[in-house]
């Protein structure tokens, strides 16, 4: 799934593989596969990403949860920011 919405994203760009594998420093081979399977490491997804120019999306991953009510606002207020190991 991922590795087909950057496969459109890099046609949108007019970017050949060839050209995204340079920008990222990878193989074609790295790339296709990414595109067929989305089975790569990390790094490799983060340069991608940084490659077609969507980075931003990876500050969304672990954005914080936004409040659905006042309670939740306050007890995220009261909430520790550490625990304790026993």
């Amino acid at each position: 799934m991922i590795g087909r919405r950057a496969r459109d994203v890099r046609i949108a760009r007019s970017l050949r593989q060839s050209d995204l594998a340079k920008a990222v420093g990878v193989t074609i081979a790295t790339i296709g596969r990414f595109e067929q399977t989305g089975k790569v490491g990390f790094e490799v997804v983060v340069g991608i990403a940084i490659a077609l120019g969507a980075e931003a999306e990876f500050a969304r991953l672990f954005a914080q949860p936004q409040p659905r009510s006042i309670d939740e606002v306050v007890a995220a207020k009261t909430r520790r920011s550490r625990v304790r190991r026993r």
